[in-house]
């Protein structure tokens, strides 16, 4: 009866006991699968991150070539005139600008007293005329024309073209040599010796601009183009000299002092360097 007893009093603790045990078999269960998890996350982590590595890697890669369309003379070619830059007539107030588009350079000439603006020239009939005089073809969206300058009282537009050193022009007559065209030759001879130096060295020589200039004058009342043949160019305008609108007076500075030139001293000046006739005014 007592063992009965016992027994009948223990099944409580033993079913507690057996309820805690299930219960840590549980926290245990829970604990590794929890783990378990925790190591696929890890893995899938991980595979994200090395995936987003290579993803970042691949765009941030460098790329030369879309870098180089953002070079200023690449992108020079993109970005046309955005300003008007005109120049005066000399005898009337007119003036006449270039004004560049994907579609070309067109010239115009205004008048701001009548309110009126008009096509310089055709440009088809110019380049149709520079193509006869010169033998090479143009079109008048590219017309190769440089430096324009009014001339003889505002009557003529003067400019100026580069073709092939070697190029023949049609009935063009044979101009004598000159002096600056000997001092030419020589720079040439110079540096056809430096080039041939460079490549026995080893080096990459640049080749000089083979190029020469020929001059026109287009006629604004008829509209006709004359090419001017044995055209002496005007020398270059010094850097030390600040020339009047109307060219007959020069300043320049030297020793922090301003000097003064009229028209004869300063073609003088230009002649021969340290002519000491050339009068100058303080």
């Amino acid at each position: 009866m007592r063992a009965a007893n016992s027994v009948h009093r223990m099944c409580p603790r033993e079913k507690r006991v057996a309820r805690v045990g299930v219960r840590a078999g549980l926290a245990a269960a829970s604990l590794l699968a929890a783990r378990a998890w925790a190591g696929q996350e890890n893995l899938a982590s991980a595979a994200d991150a090395e995936a987003s590595s290579a993803d970042r890697t691949s765009r941030v890669a460098p790329n030369y070539a879309l870098e180089e369309r953002f070079l200023p003379d690449q992108v020079s070619k993109l970005v046309f005139d955005l300003v008007v830059t005109p120049h005066w007539f000399g005898e009337s107030n007119r003036f006449w600008y270039s004004y560049e588009t994907p579609e070309g350079t067109r010239y115009y000439l205004v008048d701001p007293g009548r309110k009126a603006k008009a096509p310089l020239w055709d440009n088809a009939k110019v380049a149709a005329a520079l193509s006869l005089l010169t033998n090479f073809p143009y079109d008048a969206r590219h017309l190769p024309v440089k430096r324009l300058k009014l001339v003889d009282k505002d009557t003529r537009m003067r400019f100026q073209v580069e073709i092939r050193k070697d190029a023949v022009v049609p009935n063009e007559p044979k101009r004598e040599r000159s002096q600056e065209d000997i001092e030419e030759q020589r720079k040439e001879g110079e540096m056809k010796q430096g080039e041939q130096e460079d490549q026995t060295a080893g080096t990459p020589a640049e080749k000089p601009e083979q190029t020469r200039t020929i001059y026109f004058a287009y006629d604004l009342a008829t509209g006709k183009i004359t090419r001017l043949d044995n055209f002496a160019p005007p020398k270059k305008k010094p850097l030390w000299a600040f020339l009047s609108p109307d060219e007959k007076t020069v300043v320049f500075a030297r020793g922090h002092n301003l000097y003064q030139l009229d028209a004869a001293n300063y073609a003088k000046a230009l002649e021969k360097a340290g002519d000491t006739s050339v009068v100058e005014a303080l």
